[in-house]
């Protein structure tokens, strides 16, 4: 019985270990390409958390800029992704589009986030371009 407790949370363990693994998706930072006037960065972090930034202001007047930020984890399995934070939980591929907005992202792989955007939430529907060397 001691034996079986003591072995349960290496097994855990190496499960996580094995999820992280099995990720190919680097730490950096990424950018939603938008308009001028807002726009949402996504840092991933160690430890599997990100931290994703929102910022927006009335055209025409920057001194109106209001931010927001949250930070959640994200978890990988089968090279499918789910972030989670208080606004939504996410799923995502770290895959190369034929979408890029710029021709610096032509060989580049994107965070692409799956649904629809919606007003409040910050991943779903949108695409994310490494704007550090990822």
């Amino acid at each position: 019985m001691t034996r079986t407790i003591l072995t349960a949370p290496l097994i855990l363990t190496l499960a996580l270990a094995a999820n992280t693994l099995a990720s190919d998706l680097p730490v950096g930072n990424y950018k939603l390409i938008t308009e001028s006037e807002w726009g949402v960065d996504l840092e991933i972090v160690s430890g599997n958390e990100f931290i994703v930034s929102w910022g927006a202001y009335i055209a025409g007047k920057p001194e109106t800029l209001e931010t927001k930020s949250y930070r959640g984890n994200w978890s990988c399995t089968d090279n499918a992704y789910t972030f989670r934070y208080v606004m939504e939980t996410a799923n995502a591929v770290y895959n190369k589009s034929k979408d890029y907005p710029l021709v610096v992202f032509k060989d580049k792989k994107a965070i692409i986030f799956s649904g629809a955007p919606e007003r409040g939430k910050y991943l779903s529907g949108y695409k994310f371009w490494p704007v550090s060397d990822n």
